[in-house]
């Protein structure tokens, strides 16, 4: 009776413990991005003679470059996700935002115009006309010292402007406050009634609003216009807090009813 000879099959070894079974991707997946790992791995056997080296690298047809590396018996193929080839570079020029339809945003912010200055010059007397009568609102004994404060804030504010106004203009700057904006509000501060003050400068705020609004509109150079912009809404503020200060709606802190000065004609 014979014998049936001993197995002389061999144990295969086993693959690198870095190399997990969740990366193994088949050739129809190849060149898919993967989150967790700059590349894909799979285990593949020896089929030719240029895959018996123990590196090589080639690049597939569909541009994605693959690596294989001898490693433990077992040859694992890399496959890089990197497609520079497919992917064109940008034109961010002039020219490549004019062929794409594109809006170029300004490199620069413009200075002034002419017709500009002129504007500008009177918006920086009228905010010297709104400090000045906050410097009569913050001297009146009806107020206690608190409250004076308070309007001492919106005095410096509107200083700050006049003079950030007359920085942008320059030399033709007035530096004079506007008589007509002055006049029209003077007589309307005094007395003992700090509601009827609070509203008639409340009234002033709204009023360099509408007429800063119409200027933003109007102004050519972008540095005045982003300066006026932001004069707008420092005072805006103003007007809201002077509306709840004197115990008005809501309506009232919130809506702007009054009409925008224009220069030459007030």
């Amino acid at each position: 009776m014979r014998r049936a000879a001993p197995s002389t099959s061999v144990a295969r070894p086993k693959p690198p413990r870095w190399v997990r079974r969740s990366w193994r991707v088949s050739p129809s997946e190849s060149g898919t991005r993967l989150t967790r790992q700059p590349h894909s791995l799979r285990r593949c056997a020896p089929s030719s003679r240029s895959q018996r080296r123990r590196h090589q690298t080639s690049r597939g047809h569909n541009g994605t470059k693959r690596c294989t590396v001898r490693e433990g018996g077992f040859l694992l193929c890399l496959r890089s996700t990197s497609r520079r080839r497919a992917i064109p570079r940008a034109d961010y020029s002039e020219r490549g935002a004019r062929a794409t339809g594109l809006m170029m945003i300004p490199s620069a912010t413009t200075p002034p115009s002419t017709a500009d200055v002129a504007l500008l010059a009177f918006g920086n007397g009228a905010e010297l006309a709104a400090r000045d009568l906050y410097a009569v609102a913050a001297g009146l004994s009806a107020f206690s010292e608190e409250e004076k404060t308070v309007l001492v804030g919106f005095h410096d504010h509107h200083r700050a402007a006049a003079q950030a106004l007359a920085g942008l203009v320059g030399s033709d700057a007035p530096n004079v406050r506007e008589d007509a904006v002055y006049n029209a509000f003077r007589s309307r501060l005094d007395g003992s009634d700090k509601s009827a003050i609070y509203d008639a400068l409340r009234e002033l705020e709204n009023t360099l609003v509408a007429t800063h609004t119409s200027l933003v509109g109007t102004l050519d150079g972008t540095a005045g216009s982003a300066l006026v912009a932001s004069i707008i809404t420092t005072q805006a503020r103003h007007a809201a807090i002077l509306a709840l200060v004197a115990g008005r709606a809501l309506n009232d802190a919130l809506v702007n009813s009054a009409t925008a000065l224009t220069p030459g004609t007030n």
